[in-house]
């Protein structure tokens, strides 16, 4: 005891008493639950596998020299029959794992001896943030020993593990050792959601609230609705279109810029190869002679002046390029690139290229309906031209020439109430590499897509 209060050794003493484990597993039927536990104490429970793992988990925390006092495991420690505790902690469980003094995982499920890159375990939707999150984790085999024999208290200290975690889900082993949401783009921390599974889809939206710093609230709604609604806010607040709005697949019922699935996310948005400068001044140059300075400077102004990304009720506000598209239809195999079994090839042309084909198998288009290509990465050609030293025509030009380049493309077609709907295609739309000889037909428009 001492005659003068020290709050600093109070709230060590405080901290290191609460300190508590977090459990990572793969749900595998009837576990425990909230009203089971309250009823009899883990260490009676009755010799099911189920309740056999919470046991081993609670003795292997018990047993940690270091002293621990408190677990948590989702099975049994959240009462679920409540609405508002399930809604608030699924909100809390990524800053919940976060905060852990150490997280323990079992890897149930999978080869003998285990792997991680094999295992169950690394195939689940919430089980990302409980790598991801923790600052301290332990992995367990099926038999509860320590993964490898790796005796290091906390396996991110564990070079051997966390290079075979880096190789089985392709990201750096700094990035696994001290992970936060800023960490990782976008893009590539949809690509790592876009591998996992949930038995409740809904459950791949809500997995990824902490990942992305989301305010999003669960609610046990349609699994389309869910992951629209997170990636709405992913693009409300960072207005990053190339990482959300570049993908193939099924579009979703909630906006027809979304993916259906959050799978469409397994392949990285396409990135054109640099331009060397001396071929950026030669068509510098060319341009300054070929094109009227008005119409360039017309263009950029117009472009520059589009403003950001929006989605308000559904309804997405795309800042974007566009060009004009006749469609003519045909049936059958296009070669050179895939067709859905039953798909339709579309041929057509527009002012980017002479030859456009599409495939899909998500919607029918006829020769009188009004499509158009257009290119949303409006962001990221603006930053390519930012340089302050250039005037606005010498940067309207170069940005001209980023144009040129090979760019993938969207497909809308209009609808009746003036709106636009995404053409979901089988394959990716690239633009290939062309010269623009007029922007007479290319317009910088603010389009409402549904």
């Amino acid at each position: 005891m001492s005659t003068e209060l020290n709050t600093s050794r109070i709230g060590d003493v405080v901290a290191r008493y609460f300190r508590y484990v977090m459990f990572s597993h793969t749900w595998e039927g009837e576990e425990p639950t909230f009203q089971d536990v309250s009823r009899k104490p883990v260490y009676e429970f009755d010799p099911h596998p189920l309740r056999r793992k919470l046991r081993c988990f609670c003795e292997r925390v018990r047993e940690d020299p270091e002293g621990y006092l408190w677990a948590w495991s989702d099975t049994c420690c959240i009462d679920k029959t409540v609405p508002t505790v399930l809604v608030e902690s699924l909100r809390s469980m990524y800053n919940w794992y976060r905060e852990s003094a150490l997280t323990i995982v079992v890897l149930a499920h999978g080869p003998v001896p285990p792997t991680l890159k094999n295992n169950r375990w690394m195939t689940r939707a919430w089980t990302l943030q409980e790598l991801l999150a923790p600052k301290s984790i332990r992995f367990y085999d099926r038999d509860w020993n320590l993964y490898r024999g790796d005796t290091r208290p906390n396996h991110k200290e564990s070079p051997h593990i966390m290079r075979e975690l880096a190789d089985a889900i392709d990201v750096a082993q700094g990035t696994l050792v001290d992970f936060t949401p800023k960490s990782l783009g976008i893009r590539a921390k949809l690509r790592l959601a876009s591998t996992r599974q949930a038995t409740k889809k809904v459950d791949i939206a809500y997995a990824l609230i902490g990942i992305f710093s989301s305010d999003l609230i669960p609610e046990y709604r349609d699994p389309e609705d869910a992951l629209g609604l997170l990636l709405e806010g992913i693009l409300h607040r960072d207005l990053d279109a190339k990482a959300v709005l570049d993908w193939v697949g099924k579009s979703s019922q909630f906006n027809s810029c979304l993916p259906a699935e959050i799978s469409a996310y397994r392949d990285s948005p396409y990135t054109s190869p640099p331009i060397p400068d001396n071929e950026m001044e030669a068509r510098v140059a060319e341009l300054r002679a070929a094109l009227p300075q008005s119409d360039v400077t017309t263009f950029f102004k117009e472009l520059s002046d589009l403003g950001s990304i929006g989605f308000t009720y559904r309804r997405l506000s795309l800042p974007c390029i566009t060009f004009p598209v006749s469609i003519d239809t045909c049936t059958g195999y296009a070669e050179g690139f895939s067709v859905s079994e039953q798909g339709t090839v579309y041929h057509g042309q527009a002012v980017v290229s002479s030859q456009l084909k599409l495939s899909t198998s998500c919607a029918t288009l006829m020769p009188q309906d009004e499509v158009v290509l257009v290119y949303p990465w409006i962001r990221d050609l603006l930053a390519q031209t930012n340089r302050p030293e250039w005037d606005d025509y010498t940067r309207a030009l170069r940005l001209v020439v980023h144009l040129e380049q090979p760019f993938r493309a969207l497909l809308l077609m209009k609808q009746p109430a003036g709106t636009y709907k995404r053409v979901a295609a089988d394959h990716k739309i690239l633009v290939p590499l062309r010269k623009v000889s007029s922007l007479r037909d290319i317009g910088a428009k603010v389009l409402e897509i549904r």
